[in-house]
């Protein structure tokens, strides 16, 4: 794992709901691992989006938004 997504990793886990963190770690590790191998698109990001906000805690939700569409939009360049 990448030092930028051990961060958001950690991050994420913090900000998941305590019933929600194994799928959580699940979801990241899988696109990390889609990352590395090449398979990771818009399309896959555009689903899993929704999946990790549904495992937020409702406090962090925006917050986690605006990280997400941040990262996106780096991603793009």
């Amino acid at each position: 794992m990448k030092e930028e997504q051990k961060s958001f990793y950690d991050y994420m886990l913090e900000h998941a709901k305590e019933e929600c963190i194994e799928q959580t770690k699940n979801l990241l590790l899988e696109s990390f691992k889609k990352q590395e191998n090449g398979t990771f698109s818009l399309e896959y990001q555009n689903e899993i989006i929704p999946q990790l906000m549904s495992y937020m805690k409702s406090d962090y939700v925006d917050e986690v938004k605006r990280i997400m569409t941040r990262y996106k939009n780096q991603e793009k360049v």
